[in-house]
């Protein structure tokens, strides 16, 4: 693995997570999705080093060229680019003990750049919008399959239908045998 905080190492990174059991298969999948379709914005240069990289500009410049995407998807794309570098970082302190279940969720509100002076403002920052968003919301089990019980987190204390609607549709495309080409609410 790189030492490095670069796209093809994060990526790499969260394929092997998944691979070794390391990390829930979908959480890396989910991940390494945002990831892609986010820092795809970078040139080249930029996609090599994501220590310099702010994610607030990034993903202003992804929404710009995505305005069909919501705010609320560019922040989910935001929680899962967060948790998968500070995973990786763990990782690359600690390669033999890494395993995402023991994490400290607390630990998402890490910066992307390298420390600075001026990282500390934008720290703070992460980690009091990161302590609003632990504080608020519904969070809730789901037995998904007779051996598999999910976390549901996050979701606002006054979820309306069509949010409701357009979460499920969202989580139809994260199917291994999801198609693009069928409408996801008609299955």
């Amino acid at each position: 693995m790189d030492r490095l905080l670069s796209v093809g190492g994060l990526l790499r990174f969260l394929n092997e997570a998944a691979r070794r059991g390391n990390m829930n298969p979908a959480t890396a999948s989910a991940s390494a999705s945002a990831v892609r379709r986010v820092f795809a914005v970078l040139d080249t240069e930029q996609a090599k080093d994501l220590r310099n990289v702010d994610l607030d500009e990034v993903l202003k410049r992804f929404a710009t060229l995505n305005q069909n995407i919501g705010a609320a998807s560019i922040n989910t794309y935001r929680s899962r680019i967060e948790k998968a570098i500070s995973y990786y970082q763990d990782y690359q302190h600690n390669p033999n003990g890494w395993h995402a279940n023991r994490k400290a969720r607390a630990q998402v509100n890490r910066s992307i750049r390298a420390k600075s002076p001026t990282s500390n403002r934008s720290d703070s920052r992460i980690a009091s919008r990161s302590r609003e968003k632990e504080m608020s919301g519904i969070t809730t089990t789901f037995p998904l399959r007779e051996d598999v019980l999910i976390t549901i987190s996050g979701l606002p204390w006054n979820l309306k239908m069509v949010e409701a609607k357009r979460l499920a549709a969202f989580i139809q495309t994260l199917s291994q045998e999801f198609s693009p080409n069928e409408n996801p609410t008609s299955q």
